[in-house]
């Protein structure tokens, strides 16, 4: 049977032939929606594979493959993030506070990698004889503090007073 209508009394239509014509193999009862609709679990498996096929990042329960990953991580790469949304970033990370654990995984993930960024900074950075002169001159100003002083000078007795006492008993490599 072939009816010619308007778009928008499409489902008015298809409830009427479904309510008229009761369909044995119809799973839907109603026109439009799936809803009510029980599917058997391989009928959720292969929709499931149909949505993957189709690149349906909606479908809930989708892993991505590693090679998917690494091709949507590449489209990101160099792409920077407005200022609206780094804010919006440092305002969600906010008050957020690591376990030991995470702090654990971050530093193991981060043995024996340089900072790009900084390295190549580091890289390009060649100072002018007139900054290195002020460098240097800043750090002939500073001094420390006498609480400071007291504190380096107990701490190098300690360690003199450690090290005569390694070598009465004769350990050996002592570092004075």
């Amino acid at each position: 049977m072939m009816t010619i209508t308007e778009p928008e009394k499409l489902i008015w239509w298809e409830q009427r032939f479904l309510d008229a014509l009761l369909p044995e193999y119809n799973i839907n009862p109603i026109a439009g929606s799936s809803l009510g609709t029980k599917r058997t679990p391989e009928q959720c498996a292969k929709l499931l594979g149909n949505k993957r096929a189709l690149g349906n990042s909606n479908a809930v329960g989708l892993k991505h493959t590693l090679e998917y990953c690494a091709a949507m991580s590449a489209r990101q790469l160099g792409v920077p993030l407005t200022a609206v949304h780094r804010a919006a970033i440092s305002a969600g990370n906010k008050g957020k506070k690591l376990s030991s654990k995470t702090k654990k995984k971050i530093a193991a993930g981060h043995i024996g990698k340089k900072c790009p960024a900084v390295s190549e900074a580091n890289a390009k950075r060649i100072c002018s004889p007139e900054t290195r002169a002020k460098h240097s001159a800043n750090g002939k100003l500073r001094t420390h503090s006498p609480k400071t002083k007291e504190k380096m000078s107990a701490a190098q007795l300690c360690r003199w007073v450690a090290v005569r006492l390694a070598k009465e008993q004769g350990v050996r490599n002592v570092v004075e």
